[in-house]
């Protein structure tokens, strides 16, 4: 089995959060997003392509 990464973002209002994340010029934000591109290869600097994924399942 190869490797696995999960990520996961919460709050009232996701989509305006990680778009403001990805615009962020924090050095954590700068580094997390160049490691994104390089091993998954997205660009988390160009706007999305699709909708954001929704909630299926909640184990609280």
């Amino acid at each position: 089995m190869g490797d696995f990464v999960i990520v996961t973002f919460e709050g009232d209002d996701l989509l305006a959060s990680f778009i403001k994340f990805c615009q962020s010029k924090d050095p954590f934000a700068q580094w997390f997003i160049k490691e994104v591109k390089e091993v998954h290869g997205m660009d988390m600097s160009q706007p999305l392509t699709g909708p954001m994924p929704e909630l299926v399942v909640d184990s609280y």
